[in-house]
């Protein structure tokens, strides 16, 4: 992917960030997950996945843990909570906040790009 850079973390939920523009506002454990947008396009790849939006043509890569907050998102979860218990109990050597702070960032990430719509209270 030219013009990309990685951005890792200790959860290992890393993605791919095209323009380098990373948020680091943690969300509430009960805060709602965004809705992903229904014209994105996931292709699993050898290293995780790739996020695929047409009309922008715009790329977003997924590292596995990443494309599985992804495969998390609504309907099959409703909350930041949800997900973070989901993954804590796939990676539980991964202190809770960790996990919060990581898949908050990658939430906001997907929104920003257009990937996920921002939840409605």
């Amino acid at each position: 992917m030219v013009g990309t850079r990685r951005h890792s973390n200790v959860a290992g939920i890393s993605f791919f960030c095209p323009w380098g523009h990373m948020t680091s506002l943690v969300r509430a454990d009960d805060s709602p997950l965004p809705r992903p947008n229904p014209d994105a396009v996931l292709a699993e790849v050898s290293e995780g996945a790739v996020l695929y939006l047409p009309d922008t043509e715009h790329y977003f890569g997924l590292t596995p843990v990443a494309a599985l907050v992804w495969e998390m998102l609504p309907p099959t979860t409703r909350t930041l909570g949800d997900v973070c218990r989901g993954l804590a109990e796939r990676y539980p050597d991964v202190p809770l906040e960790t996990l919060r702070a990581d898949v908050s960032e990658l939430l906001a990430e997907l929104e920003r790009m257009n990937l996920a719509t921002a939840a409605t209270v």
